[in-house]
C-alpha cells in the first residue's frame, strides 16, 4: 500500500536578514582626493568622476574597495571578510555570494548640506613628473596632470549592513563595521589614488547617525517601511557595535622644521603679474588658500636621496636614457633605473614590469610603497581674493580702478595694477624676485630671458608627516629587505637633520634649504613606543640590528655581482 503524499514547504529563496544597520555621516577631506572617471576635462590627463547629473562624486565601488582593503589589513582575515563583503571564486560560475554591506555613492559637497554640491570651479590641478636619474630632466613619457578635489570639501557617507544574526554582540560583521567607523574617526582610512603621495586622507566629521532596523517582528518590519512610528531609542555609537580601534601597525614620523631659503613648489600656471608662483591649495572654500608642498614632491625628494645612498653604497650607476631609442624604449629605460635598487623599491614602491611582461622568476612585485608622505601646508592662510588677483582676476580695490576713474588711465601703468597686490603679499612673507639670463657674448640680458618669481622668504610651515606601513614592509621579509629598508629610512632622516636634503623648486639655485628642529618617531618595530629625537632612536638595539641587516644586504649584493661577473668571464 503506497504512502500518502506529504507536501513539504518549498525552499525559501534569497538569504535571511534579521537586522539592518544604516550608517549616515560625512567625511571631511584632510588632503586633496582623486578618484578617476570620464570627466571630460581637456586640461588634465586624469579627470575626476562625475555622476549622471554632472556632479562630483566618489563611486560606492571605490569607497567599498578602500574599506574592505583596510578591514582585511587591520581588522579581520580575508576568509572572515569574504563572508561579509561577498566573494566569487575564480573559474567557478555557479558559486559565490553577494556582499552583505552596501556602500552608497558619495556626493562631494562644499559643506554638510546635501543640497550644495561642490562647484566645479573649486577643482584643483596637480602635475606629476618622473625625474630621470642621469639627466635630471623629466623622464620620457612621465609628465601628466591630475584633477583633485580640494582639502576641506565633504563627502557623503552611506553604509548599510544586512545581518542574519539576531544579536549584535555575536555578529562579526557588526563588530567589523564598528572598527571601520573608529578608523574613519581617526583618519586611518585613505581613499582614491596616490594615497602614499599625500592624497586621500579623510576623517569622519562629527558623530555618524547609526540606525538599527529589525525584521524579525511585525512592528519592526512596519517601522522599517515607515508605516508605523518606531519607539524612540537612544542613538547607537561605534562603541555599541562592539568595534574597537583597529591595530594600525604604522611607523609614524613627525618632523618640525623651518626654511632657511625659500621653499616652494612651482605652480603649473604662470601668474598675471608675476611669472613663477608657488603652488597653493584651498583650505576653506574660496575664502582662503595656503602654500603647499605636495606629498608627491616630499616623497620624491626623499626617494632621490635614498637612491643616492644605495647607489653609492653598492656602486651602481643608472642606465643612461640616451642609450635607448626615443619613444617607449626610453620610458622603459627610466623604469629600469627604478628597478635596480631593491631596498629603495621596498620602501618607496615601484610600478615594476607591466602585467603582460611579468614572469614568475622569484623577483618581488613591488607595487605601492610602504612609505607615505602627507601634503605639508603653510601656517598662515592667504585670502582667496588676493591670490585670484595675482592670477589676473579683477578684484574691486586691488585690480579694478575706482568707479570715478576711467579704465584706460588706470591701466597705463602696470605698477598701478600690481602694487596693491604686492603690498598684500608682503604681509604673508612673500616677495617678488626678478631673474635674468646673461648673454654669453654681450654680457647683457639675453633676449626674452627676464622673468619674475614670487618667493616665500618668511613663511612658516606645518610639520612634515611620514608614515610607514610595517605590515606591507614585512611582505619583503622573505627577501630580507624589510630591515635594510628601515635602515635606509634612518639614513635619510639622519641626512635630513644634517641639512643634506632639499625640497621643492630651484634646489640647484639656492632654494629648498631647511633646518630640522625636532623629529618625533612612534611605532618603530622592536623598540619602545615614542622617541622625541632621532638620537634616542639610533641608540636602540633594534636599530643596530637593522644596520647589520643593511651590511648583510650590501655583502649579498656584492657576492651576486661577483658571481655574475665570473659567469660572464
Amino acid at each position: 500500500m503506497s504512502q500518502p503524499k506529504v507536501d513539504t514547504p518549498a525552499a525559501r529563496t534569497g538569504r535571511p536578514m534579521v537586522r539592518r544597520l544604516r550608517v549616515r555621516g560625512w567625511l571631511r577631506l584632510e588632503t586633496p582626493l582623486h578618484v578617476g572617471g570620464l570627466g571630460g576635462d581637456p586640461s588634465v590627463d586624469l579627470a575626476l568622476a562625475l555622476d549622471g547629473r554632472s556632479r562630483l562624486y566618489v563611486p560606492g565601488t571605490s569607497l567599498a574597495g578602500a574599506l574592505r582593503a583596510f578591514a582585511e589589513r587591520s581588522i579581520a582575515s580575508e576568509e572572515v571578510l569574504d563572508g561579509i563583503w561577498g566573494n566569487v571564486p575564480q573559474n567557478v560560475s555557479d558559486a559565490g555570494w553577494a556582499s552583505r554591506i552596501i556602500v552608497h555613492d558619495g556626493l562631494v559637497t562644499a559643506d554638510t548640506d546635501p543640497g550644495t554640491p561642490l562647484p566645479r570651479s573649486r577643482v584643483e590641478a596637480r602635475s606629476g613628473i618622473g625625474i630621470d636619474r642621469v639627466s635630471g630632466a623629466v623622464a620620457h613619457g612621465f609628465l601628466y596632470g591630475r584633477a583633485v578635489l580640494p582639502r576641506g570639501a565633504y563627502l557623503r557617507l552611506g553604509i548599510d549592513l544586512e545581518s542574519p544574526a539576531k544579536d549584535r554582540d555575536a555578529d562579526p560583521a557588526t563588530v567589523m563595521l564598528g572598527g571601520l567607523l573608529f578608523a574613519l574617526e581617526g583618519g586611518g582610512v585613505r581613499l582614491g589614488a596616490a594615497r602614499t603621495r599625500g592624497l586621500g586622507s579623510v576623517i569622519l566629521d562629527g558623530k555618524p547617525e547609526i540606525i538599527e532596523q529589525r525584521f524579525d517582528s511585525l512592528d519592526g518590519l512596519l517601522g522599517a517601511l515607515g508605516l508605523v512610528t518606531a519607539p524612540a531609542t537612544s542613538p547607537l555609537t561605534p562603541q555599541d557595535l562592539g568595534g574597537t580601534g583597529p591595530h594600525a601597525d604604522l611607523l609614524s614620523i613627525k618632523i618640525t622644521w623651518h626654511p632657511v631659503s625659500p621653499v616652494m613648489v612651482r605652480s603649473g600656471v604662470d601668474g598675471f603679474a608675476i611669472n613663477a608662483l608657488p603652488l597653493v591649495s584651498g583650505i576653506k572654500g574660496d575664502d582662503q588658500v595656503a602654500l603647499v608642498l605636495p606629498g608627491s614632491s616630499i616623497k620624491g625628494a626623499l626617494r632621490s636621496h635614498a637612491e643616492s645612498i644605495e647607489r653609492t653604497a653598492r656602486g651602481v650607476d643608472a642606465p643612461h636614457p640616451l642609450e635607448a631609442q626615443a619613444g617607449p624604449a626610453r620610458s622603459e629605460r627610466f623604469r629600469a633605473q627604478l628597478d635596480q635598487l631593491a631596498a629603495v623599491n621596498a620602501l618607496f614602491g615601484s610600478a615594476g614590469k607591466p602585467a603582460k611582461e611579468s614572469t614568475d622568476d622569484g623577483a618581488p612585485h613591488w607595487g605601492a610603497g610602504a612609505l607615505g608622505a602627507d601634503d605639508c601646508y603653510s601656517k598662515q592662510p592667504i585670502p582667496g581674493h588676493v591670490w585670484r588677483a595675482l592670477n589676473g582676476a579683477h578684484v574691486e580695490g586691488l585690480t579694478t580702478p575706482p568707479t570715478n576713474q576711467p579704465l584706460r588711465s588706470w591701466e597705463k601703468s602696470r605698477a598701478r595694477v600690481e602694487g596693491p597686490v604686492r603690498k598684500k603679499l608682503e604681509q604673508f612673507g612673500m616677495d617678488e624676485a626678478n631673474h635674468v639670463a646673461i648673454d654669453r657674448w654681450t654680457g647683457g640680458a639675453a633676449d626674452k630671458r627676464l622673468f619674475s618669481t614670487l618667493e616665500p622668504h618668511h613663511v612658516g610651515w606645518q610639520q612634515l608627516k611620514l608614515t610607514v606601513d610595517l605590515r606591507r614592509l614585512r611582505q619583503f621579509a622573505q627577501e630580507d629587505l624589510d630591515k635594510p629598508a628601515l635602515a635606509l629610512l634612518l639614513f635619510v632622516l639622519r641626512d635630513l637633520c644634517a641639512g643634506r636634503v632639499r625640497f621643492g623648486y630651484g634646489v640647484n639655485r639656492g632654494h629648498g634649504d631647511i633646518t630640522v628642529e625636532s623629529i618625533e618617531v612612534n611605532g618603530f618595530p622592536a623598540a619602545r613606543t615614542t622617541y622625541n629625537n632621532l638620537d634616542e632612536l639610533l641608540a636602540e638595539p633594534a636599530v643596530a640590528e637593522c644596520a647589520q641587516s643593511w651590511r648583510d644586504y650590501l655583502d649579498r649584493d656584492q657576492r651576486d655581482q661577483d658571481h655574475e661577473n665570473g659567469s660572464r668571464a
